[in-house]
């Protein structure tokens, strides 16, 4: 059973992966990480706080998993996460209610403050 905030990670670079959920785990928010959008919705039994994914992967990316996500009636705070995001995607996510995008390379703190005011938007 997970106490606290719990979020979903999505990336399908092994590295950016890896580094996000040390930093979100020394910062106390539980994290459930995965390669692909497609394995996220094949394991994830629940939606959790907040998920964060990369915009542009093979397969299913960030838009698409959000279109999938809001088709479940699953209404929950998406960040996107991106080394470039053209702006016709940048506009579609806006338009499926993106709750932030955070461009690569970011900070530290600029994720773990996206990933804050996510998981409080969620719990409302």
């Amino acid at each position: 059973m997970t106490v606290g905030p719990q979020a979903h990670l999505i990336d399908d670079d092994d590295a950016v992966r890896d580094s996000l959920c040390m930093l979100l785990e020394v910062e106390g928010i539980a994290i459930s990480a995965y390669a692909s959008a497609e394995a996220f919705l094949r394991a994830a039994s629940t939606a959790g706080d907040c998920v964060v994914t990369d915009a542009q992967m093979p397969g299913l990316g960030g838009v698409g998993l959000m279109q999938t996500l809001r088709a479940r009636g699953l209404e929950i705070p998406v960040i996107l996460i991106t080394g470039r995001m053209e702006s016709a995607v940048r506009a579609q996510a806006l338009a499926l209610g993106a709750f932030r995008l955070v461009e690569k390379p970011f900070a530290p703190d600029e994720i773990l403050g996206a990933v804050r005011a996510a998981l409080d938007a969620g719990k409302r």
